[in-house]
């Protein structure tokens, strides 16, 4: 699988970096459903390449979120008070990060990004019966 580069979404705006140009491309996008409109757009080729019985070459995208747009994008999926229990991080410091009224330090993203992570492999290793 190749990797394209990274989708990055900051202050509501996504961004999309190549690895041929390495260079920041702004989609027209304002909002985490322009994510998902992408996203479908990919699947979209996928189903057609499929239909055509063309190869499709599969590519990785890498996401990277500042803060307040992660906490934004993820509202909808995860509460404050179940990132605080994840994170450690308070509901109320989350809500300010996620409104801009604060930016959390380098230590404290690094402590959000790497509890998150955790919790990811936790939830990958779940099995149901």
């Amino acid at each position: 699988m190749k990797t394209l580069g990274s989708l990055v979404l900051q202050r509501g705006i996504f961004f999309c970096t190549s690895i041929l140009s390495n260079k920041p491309l702004v989609l027209n996008a304002k909002s985490s459903y322009s994510l998902l409109c992408f996203q479908a757009a990919y699947d979209g080729m996928r189903e057609f390449y499929s239909q055509q019985k063309q190869p499709f070459t599969e590519l990785q995208f890498c996401f990277h979120y500042d803060i307040a747009s992660f906490l934004a994008y993820y509202s909808k999926r995860l509460s404050l008070a179940g990132l605080e229990r994840i994170t450690g991080v308070s509901q109320a410091q989350l809500s300010h990060y996620m409104n801009g009224y604060r930016h959390p330090s380098a230590k404290t993203i690094r402590k959000i990004e790497s509890a998150l992570h955790a919790f990811a492999k936790d939830l990958q290793q779940v099995r149901l019966i």
